[in-house]
């Protein structure tokens, strides 16, 4: 993968191979007790909606060319041209999965990282991954759902090559 290190505003040290497992198995993991205390708190200030005990995790592991740039910095900012992606490291993939409800509203989804206007990425896992790879949506944070998000590339590297602020293209 090629990135250049001038794009880099906060970059950590990289991943190794365990450590892509430990991600792996913690993202699939079923909520904890702690994780849907949490979320009945949440649902207790909020009626209705699914129960987070009825929620599905993605059960898929990483997309190749996300763990490629992991493996150059664990989360951390970067810019290209006007795109820009705070990409989230291992506890926050997790907390913004929950938080934000993906499992509610793009069930098969899992955020990965955010432009500075409040625009998820997200991996599209609901199908099995091509080649290793996931398709690349965008979506709002106020406005998650399928119907609302936009295709922007085929995997990390066709995003990182596009130099387009991503809100143009929604």
């Amino acid at each position: 993968m090629i990135i250049n290190d001038n794009w880099f505003s906060d970059r950590h040290p990289g991943v190794t191979s365990e450590q892509v497992s430990a991600i792996n198995a913690m993202l699939q993991a079923p909520l904890s007790s702690s994780e849907l205390t949490d979320l009945a708190k949440l649902h207790a200030k909020v009626p209705g909606g699914t129960p987070a005990n009825e929620w599905q995790i993605a059960v898929r592991n990483l997309p190749d060319s996300y763990v490629d740039l992991l493996r150059v910095s664990h989360g951390g900012c970067l810019t290209h041209g006007e795109r820009e992606i705070a990409f989230f490291e291992d506890r926050s993939l997790r907390e913004y999965l929950l938080h934000y409800e993906f499992p509610v509203y793009m069930p098969g989804s899992l955020p990965f990282g955010l432009n500075g206007g409040g625009v998820f990425y997200i991996f599209d896992m609901r199908e099995p991954a091509r080649n290793g790879e996931f398709p690349i949506l965008v979506a709002h944070s106020s406005c998650l759902g399928y119907d609302d998000a936009t295709l922007i590339a085929k995997d990390i590297h066709e995003l990182l090559c596009d130099t387009t602020n991503v809100e143009h293209l929604m």
